[in-house]
């Protein structure tokens, strides 16, 4: 994935090397994205909220959010951030 003016400018599928298209760029997050996530979930005040860091560099590793309502059981959504350079 490139980012460029906090927009990202192209990603590809690992390991064919495929280019996502437009419409598939628009639902990729940046990492300034996921920290608007995590604050968007603690105002929720989300079923269960995780974060891993990078042990060396503090950037994000993972994110999971699990929001239990009347209408779904368990709604668990994990984001992994896979090598970020």
């Amino acid at each position: 994935m490139v980012v460029e003016d906090k927009k990202i400018k192209e990603a590809f599928y690992t390991p064919g090397g495929t280019y996502l298209n437009d419409g598939e760029l628009e639902l990729l997050f940046t990492i300034e994205k996921f920290f608007s996530v995590i604050e968007v979930a603690i105002s929720q005040n989300v079923t269960n909220l995780s974060a891993t860091y990078n042990v060396d560099y503090g950037y994000l590793e993972k994110v999971a959010i699990n929001v239990v309502s009347k209408e779904v059981a368990d709604n668990e959504i994990i984001h992994l951030i896979i090598d970020f350079q």
